[in-house]
C-alpha cells in the first residue's frame, strides 16, 4: 500500500479505508489523502498485481468525519470492482 500522508486525521481516513477494504501491506492500494481547514479529500485506488486493472475513486468530505469518509469511500471501491481484484 502506498499512503501520501501528513498525519492526524488524515491517516486515519486510510486506515479506515484499508479496514474497509481488509487489506495490509501485499495489497495493491494507493491513497492519497488532502486537508484543507476543515474538509478531507481522499483519492484511492486498486490495482491488479500485473497493473492491467484498476479501479479508481474519490471521496471529500469534513475531517471531523474522517473514519466514515474512508470505510465508505472503501466500500464504494468494493462494489465498482475492486473486491474481484482483491480476490484474484
Amino acid at each position: 500500500m502506498v499512503l501520501g500522508l501528513s498525519g492526524g486525521v488524515d491517516s486515519a481516513v486510510a486506515l479506515a479505508l484499508l479496514r474497509a477494504l481488509e487489506g495490509g501491506c501485499q495489497v495493491p492500494i494507493g491513497a492519497h489523502a488532502v486537508v484543507d481547514g476543515e474538509r478531507i479529500a481522499l483519492d484511492a485506488v486498486v490495482v491488479d498485481p500485473e497493473g492491467r486493472r484498476s479501479v479508481r475513486k474519490k471521496a471529500d468530505g469534513l475531517a471531523a468525519e474522517a473514519g466514515v469518509i474512508g470505510a465508505a469511500l472503501g466500500e464504494l471501491l468494493l462494489e465498482s470492482g475492486a473486491q474481484e481484484i482483491l480476490e484474484a
